[in-house]
Formats: C-alpha cells, sequence, structure tokens
C-alpha cells in the first residue's frame, strides 16, 4: 500500500510537522481511541480538559494526542512543567507534540493519532468520564457510524449573550429534553438552519477522514461546521446522540467576539447558498430564513443603531432563532 501524501489531502502549503516533546504512561499500549487536544497559550484550560479526558471510566486502552500550535515560550514550558506531574491511568498514554509552525491543530492531530477512532476535544472544553465508553460502544454496534456527534452541557460562564440567544438556548433544552437518548441519522437539510452536531466530543473513523481531506483553513472560523456538511455530501454518514457527554464553555469562546461572530456568519451563508442550490424546498421557500439573516447582518454591522434598529434585530434573531428551534423539533422527533 502506498504511503499517503497527505500534501494532496490537506490544504496546500499547511504546515504538516511536528516535534514529539514528551510521552507519559505506557507508551507500549496500542490504543483503541486517541483523544486530541490543540491548544495555544491556554494552559489551565488545557489541563482542565485534559483532566476530563484522563477520568474516563472507559476499560480499554485510549491515548492523549496534545498538539501545541507555537504557544509562547511561557505557556508552552509551564504546560511541559505541568504535564510531568500528572498520573496517568494504566490504560492511558500522552503524547506532547509541538507543531513547528503555525498550523490545522486538528489536522495535525489525525496525523499524529495511533487508533482509528478519534475523539475531538477543543483546549476549553470538557468530556463527561463516560464518553469514550458510551461513543465506543455505539460505534462498535453500528457500522454504519463514519462519524458520531453528542449532545452538550453548555456552560454559560458569561454576561455577554443576548436575552433573545439566552431563550433561545433554554427553549433549545427544553425540546432535547423530550427524547434524550435518541440516536438520529442527520441529514444536508439540518445543517441549514444550525449546525446540529456540538463541536466538542466528535467521534469519528480516523482512515475516512483522511480520505476525506480533513479540515480545510479556508472555512475558519467554522472548519468543523463546514468539514461534517461536506463529509455528509460525500455520501458518508453522520450519527447525533441526544445524550450529554461533553461540556462546551462560553467563557472564553472565540465565537462570543463580535468580529469573529460576523466572519462565521459570512461561512456559514457559503454552506447555506449551497444547500438552497441542491434543495427544491428551502430554494423556494425558507420562510424568509435566508432575507431575515442577511438583514440581520447588515444591522449588527451598523456603528450606529437607533431604538428601532436593536428592536429590529431583536425582533430578526428571535424570528430566525423559531425557525430553527422548529427544525430542531423535527429531527428531534422524527
Amino acid at each position: 500500500m502506498e504511503p499517503i501524501d497527505y500534501t494532496i489531502l490537506f490544504n496546500e502549503g499547511e504546515a504538516l510537522e511536528a516535534d514529539l516533546i514528551l510521552e507519559l504512561g505506557d507508551i507500549s499500549i496500542i490504543p483503541d481511541v486517541s483523544i486530541m487536544i490543540p491548544t495555544y497559550n491556554r494552559p489551565k484550560l488545557l489541563f482542565e480538559a485534559l483532566n476530563s479526558a484522563l477520568t474516563q471510566d472507559y476499560k480499554g486502552n485510549y491515548e492523549i494526542v496534545i498538539i501545541d500550535n507555537c504557544s509562547d515560550k511561557e505557556s508552552f514550558l509551564l504546560v511541559i512543567q505541568n504535564l510531568k506531574l500528572l498520573t496517568v491511568p494504566q490504560n492511558c498514554k500522552i503524547r506532547f507534540y509541538k507543531c513547528i509552525s503555525h498550523s490545522n491543530g486538528w489536522n495535525m492531530g489525525i496525523i499524529k493519532a495511533e487508533a482509528n477512532f478519534i475523539v475531538m476535544l477543543h483546549d476549553d472544553d470538557l468530556l463527561n468520564s463516560n464518553h469514550l465508553t458510551v461513543t465506543s460502544r455505539l460505534a462498535k454496534m453500528n457500522k454504519d457510524i463514519d462519524i458520531l456527534c453528542s449532545d452538550s452541557q453548555v456552560l454559560m460562564e458569561t454576561d455577554v449573550l443576548s436575552k433573545a440567544n439566552k431563550l433561545y438556548a433554554w427553549l433549545k433544552e427544553r425540546i432535547k429534553e423530550v427524547r434524550r437518548g435518541r440516536l438520529i441519522k442527520l441529514k444536508i437539510v439540518d445543517f441549514y438552519f444550525e449546525n446540529p452536531a456540538p463541536n466538542t466530543g466528535i467521534f469519528f473513523k480516523r482512515d475516512l477522514v483522511l480520505r476525506h481531506g480533513g479540515f480545510n483553513s479556508k472555512y475558519n472560523p467554522i472548519p468543523d461546521y463546514a468539514f461534517l456538511y461536506q463529509f455528509l455530501k460525500d455520501g458518508r454518514t453522520i450519527f447525533y446522540l441526544n445524550q450529554k457527554l461533553s461540556s462546551i464553555r462560553f467563557s472564553v469562546n472565540d465565537g462570543l467576539k463580535r468580529d469573529t461572530n460576523l466572519r462565521v456568519k459570512v461561512k456559514i451563508e457559503l454552506i447555506r447558498k449551497d444547500i438552497r442550490g441542491s434543495n427544491f424546498f428551502l430554494r423556494s421557500f425558507d420562510l424568509g430564513y435566508h432575507t431575515c439573516n442577511n438583514l440581520l447582518t447588515v444591522l449588527e454591522l451598523k456603528n450606529k443603531k437607533s431604538g428601532f434598529d436593536n428592536f429590529q434585530i431583536f425582533a430578526l434573531r428571535m424570528y430566525t432563532r423559531i425557525l430553527s428551534l422548529v427544525d430542531s423539533s423535527f429531527r428531534i422527533w422524527f
């Protein structure tokens, strides 16, 4: 079998080299699952994420692959210092890499992972202790699963979110509570109103993702959203488990920043345009979702907003959120 040419699979010009800095635990074990954690200048958060990965109740062997994406010297040395103090379970090993230049940490993690099953963990998020046990069992029971996403507990550690967004989050949780534990096969239309798959704790097959080309940085800051959509569009299967197996923190998330949020909207609109182009219903009758989203973006970009502008923003947010909630309801129920 010929070796895989990553320079063809991944983005042209992307740095695909990293130095192995440290190995911990029984390095001879052959892992069933690899947890990959890209990190950059967040040592405190990294170790909270890392501890959630180290306290899994999984009975098989697993590894944790940490990819440092050129953190500054102080953060980098602090990570090494704290790693050496860790107690690693007998069925786990840790490998810590440093990229030689800024890279796509997810793609680097895929390259360095030894197991064919991989779990994505952001350095500011947490895995529940049963995450590997549940996802591995489902993946082994259902061979049709190429990617498995699961619900996340949202930790609202911020006051930045608007009342409309907080109300939307509360209503969405009430919908999910109705049919907890349900395994749902996602469809392309599910990606139109929102990303139906929380972007932490995603469980997937390494070989399929390699052949698919990994994560494309041209879709930053939503490479995971774009990757999942394209993966599904290419005929692969993605399942969503309506069970909370991780936690997403909203205290340090880049998505809370205004400029990041606007860039997210631009990239998501590219995906929505593609979906509308192949879906007759959405092309002709999306209940004004596309128009309202565009108007909302225009209003949010205004430097000086009047009271009426703020009212329109609130109304448009509520309307688009309601349509998204309706979509979530159909996904959970049918």
